[in-house]
């Protein structure tokens, strides 16, 4: 279930090599903006799958828990592919590794997912993004 997710949901998010980092980055940015309709669809957000089987389900599961550590780690990949080519264009801040800006991102990403659980706030979720993609940016 969760891999399914991530090759539906979070791969296809990846980066082009082949454009520059703003193309890629509204790339992103638009298909985390359409995970957060589909995440929006019902009568109640349902958050991110990962970040909920984390929280709820990795404990008790060996198996579940190892998947899960395996994906997170493709993400911060993705996510940091697309930072490192901002920062190596002078759009993104060098002073940080790009993993540990991809795990703030991420860290944001989850956070505003549990959030959105409590206060159901569809554009505040999407503000969430940009505002801390903005922190990246010089």
């Amino acid at each position: 279930m969760a891999e399914h997710y991530f090759q539906q949901r979070i791969q296809p998010i990846a980066i082009d090599p082949g454009v520059n980092f703003k193309a890629n980055l509204s790339t992103v940015l638009n298909g985390y903006h359409q995970l957060i309709e589909e995440l929006f669809s019902g009568s109640e957000p349902r958050g991110c799958l990962m970040g909920n089987l984390m929280v709820e389900v990795s404990s008790q599961s060996p198996l579940l828990h190892q998947t899960l550590n395996q994906l997170y780690d493709q993400w911060i990949v993705l996510l940091s592919a697309l930072i490192q080519q901002g920062q190596q264009q002078g759009h993104i801040r060098a002073d940080l590794p790009a993993s540990t800006l991809a795990s703030v991102f991420w860290s944001n990403w989850q956070g505003t997912m549990l959030r959105c659980q409590i206060k159901v706030d569809k554009m505040a979720a999407k503000r969430a993004l940009v505002q801390c993609m903005q922190m990246m940016t010089r």
